[in-house]
């Protein structure tokens, strides 16, 4: 609740809209980047490397089982999913995030 309190107070301060709106506009000087918008065609199939995918239950930013289908393409991967957060589990349940990110470290460094 704090964490919530604090960044609807800045979200209200004089410029913060207009500040994280620029993101979304595109760059006069920079070419169009034709990849935004497309399916994502990376082949994640071919990692080798242990891999920690970490995804809020009630993420709505992204379309629901993005998570599973990412760890399904990646041979050497685990997947934790944190129930009740959204977008951002690193920070609605940073104790929860960083035993799993730690627990998955030393397992894979052993």
């Amino acid at each position: 609740p704090e964490y919530l309190r604090r960044r609807v107070e800045l979200s209200l301060r004089p410029g913060a809209w207009e500040t994280i709106a620029a993101a979304r506009f595109k760059n006069p000087t920079v070419p169009v980047r034709e990849f935004f918008g497309r399916a994502d065609d990376t082949p994640y199939e071919n990692l080798n490397m242990p891999t920690l995918v970490i995804a809020g239950d009630e993420d709505r930013l992204r379309l629901p089982g993005w998570e599973r289908e990412l760890a399904d393409k990646i041979p050497t991967s685990e997947l934790h999913i944190v129930n009740g957060t959204g977008h951002c589990p690193h920070i609605e349940r940073p104790d929860e995030v960083n035993e799993v990110i730690l627990s998955f470290l030393s397992r894979v460094s052993a």
